[in-house]
């Protein structure tokens, strides 16, 4: 992808380029126009707040963080414990749109309204040999729970009274009854023993959830979850809060494996439940074609619904992209919001573009963790690269480029624009810090807007838009 080098006056810059829009009327004059064009990705259930069940080891942080990222950074609970919410300014947990965390169904109690609920099981003796290696690697206190003692153990853990709780029914526990933050009663115990009414109330809390998942059966279950609520099918494989030195793991007797049945027997049959329910869903929705399937065609038809086709586009990655393998958004030293690529070295924004001409494309990248990184980035517009033009100023890069009209009559109202670039990187391989996410390059904003007729100086067609945003107000 060429560089090119301008060595023009920024400011005239700016104003020629805010003339050139404002005239077509392309650009709004004030912050807050701006920001109608930055509008988050809705659900389907646009209206309720959606509560995230997490049972511990039940692969729930790598829902959390694909569903955390569909949201704002300040659309999410930003806590793992149920109890946190008591620390919240009165008022504010009615504010999250996505509330995930250690918490039981009675959070509904603190909520105006009855929230949408979603959750995950795992095989139980599975799950139980999870929860015992992952505070074996644990160290000190630190939110998830104090560690083993050093050397301690499968069998020393199975058989602590201290851990009986995060061994015998876990899930059924969770699921079927409440958990009091306040007012407790004399002798009140949030992990008692489970009986068959517990068993009964979780098996009925589960039917009236909108989603219910299988860890063993991850991929399916997150696009059971993407068709449920609209989003295009999930084909990542992200793993979130594995336990570290998964290669010199003790091999556990068969006869602890059994115990922890004999010690699970709501448990097990509470996984049965939920692995039919899945299927059940699976049935129901993938009728017509795979799962994968489905979900991208109904995530399509709710596409073309929620978003009417322009020819004008400002997103400035506050809230997720309508798309696929992004990281989470963070904030730059100035405040500005961007996120990576990654964990996979292609990612995809889909955008509601239609125009009966060319459409001028324009994106900001803040940083890259190589130059290799970013000589390699290509672009395509549905699955055919497009060539672009790119400006340095300063870490920071603004790439330019057309969408054809012959691309946007075949589009339908949602054009894909795919970055892909050779590996992604993690910056703890390079010595910069202990972050190890697999990143690409940091997004900060894309625009489309009509572009020029006849030809026009290439310095208006690279324009950094992070100046524009300056010159019309936005922050």
């Amino acid at each position: 992808m060429p560089s090119v080098d301008l060595g023009v006056d920024r400011s005239q810059e700016c104003q020629i380029a805010l003339d050139c829009a404002r005239c077509s009327n392309k650009i709004p004059n004030t912050h807050e126009d701006v920001s109608m064009f930055c509008s988050p990705v809705t659900y389907t259930l646009a209206d309720k707040q959606l509560c995230f069940v997490h049972i511990p080891k039940t692969a729930g942080s790598a829902l959390t963080y694909h569903v955390r990222n569909v949201f704002g950074p300040d659309d999410a609970f930003p806590h793992i414990f149920m109890k946190d919410l008591l620390t919240l300014p009165p008022g504010q947990l009615q504010k999250y749109r996505y509330i995930g965390a250690h918490l039981r169904c009675n959070i509904r109690d603190y909520l105006n309204e009855e929230p949408t609920f979603i959750t995950m099981l795992r095989d139980p003796v599975k799950r139980v040999i999870s929860h015992y290696r992952f505070m074996r690697g644990l160290s000190g206190t630190p939110p998830y729970g104090i560690a083993l003692a050093p050397g301690t153990t499968f069998e020393q853990f199975l058989h602590s009274e201290e851990h009986r709780f995060r061994i015998e029914n876990h899930h059924t526990v969770y699921l079927g009854t409440d958990l009091l933050l306040e007012n407790e009663p004399e002798g009140y115990n949030p992990f008692p023993e489970v009986d068959d009414a517990i068993f009964q109330q979780a098996k009925k809390n589960l039917d009236s959830f909108l989603f219910v998942g299988i860890q063993e059966r991850f991929e399916e279950s997150m696009n059971v979850l993407c068709r449920r609520l609209g989003w295009p099918a999930y084909r990542e494989n992200q793993k979130i809060n594995v336990t570290p030195g998964r290669t010199q793991e003790e091999e556990i007797p068969s006869e602890l494996i059994d115990e922890i049945r004999r010690r699970n027997p709501y448990d097990m049959a509470l996984y049965e439940y939920a692995n039919d329910l899945l299927q059940k869903q699976l049935t129901d929705l993938s009728s017509e074609g795979t799962i994968y399937e489905e979900a991208d065609r109904f995530y399509n038809k709710t596409f073309k619904k929620q978003y009417p086709a322009t020819d004008h586009f400002h997103y400035d990655f506050r809230y997720a992209p309508i798309g696929s393998n992004w990281h989470m958004a963070d904030k730059s030293q100035d405040e500005t919001v961007f996120r990576n690529m990654g964990p996979k070295p292609r990612s995809f924004v889909d955008l509601p573009l239609n125009s009966d001409k060319d459409l001028l494309l324009t994106f900001e990248v803040l940083s890259s963790l190589s130059h290799e990184m970013i000589n390699s980035l290509k672009v395509s517009i549905q699955g055919a690269e497009i060539e672009c033009e790119r400006m340095q100023h300063g870490y920071s890069y603004t790439y330019t480029g057309r969408i054809s009209k012959d691309i946007l009559a075949k589009c339908d109202g949602r054009v894909r624009i795919t970055f892909e670039i050779d590996q992604t990187i993690r910056p703890k391989d390079l010595g910069i810090n202990d972050d190890t996410r697999s990143l690409g390059p940091a997004f900060s904003s894309i625009n489309v807007m009509p572009a020029p007729s006849g030809k026009s100086d290439p310095s208006i067609l690279t324009l950094p838009f992070r100046l524009l945003n300056k010159v019309i107000g936005k922050k």
